[in-house]
């Protein structure tokens, strides 16, 4: 099952690119294939193993061992802890909300803006659970 992250990010997306346009197929089909290929570049990631398919199921420790953000992530990523008061376990979350992003980019590295949506998707979720 995908974290709640995950499935913000795409609700985020469908809404608010596809469903609220009058070019509905259009935009259906374009991040459709979008999510078709990140989605294969994630089988191919995880073919090694028998339990993993996508980025939301990995253990913490893969999360650390696997994914690398360079200095500039680091420091935005500890702010937004700083600032929005984030556990570990969300660290983890926002490293796999932004791999998935880096993923629908075609993107073989975990950008600075790919780190930046994640921790947007993330406020948004700590904010609609505020009330």
């Amino acid at each position: 099952m995908l974290n709640y992250a995950h499935q913000n990010f795409w609700k985020c997306c469908f809404w608010g690119k596809c469903f609220n346009n009058h070019h509905r197929g259009k935009y259906w089909n374009r991040y459709h294939i979008v999510g078709l290929k990140a989605r294969a570049v994630q089988n191919e990631r995880f073919s090694a193993t028998n339990t993993l398919h996508c980025n939301a199921q990995m253990s913490p420790n893969m999360v650390r061992n696997i994914f690398r953000i360079n200095n500039d992530g680091q420091v935005l990523i500890k702010q937004a802890m700083e600032k929005l008061g984030l556990s570990a376990r969300a660290y983890d979350r926002i490293l796999k909300v932004s791999r998935t992003i880096a993923d629908l980019a075609g993107s073989q590295e975990i950008e600075l803006e790919h780190l930046a949506e994640a921790i947007h998707y993330r406020s948004l979720n700590r904010d609609s659970w505020a009330g």
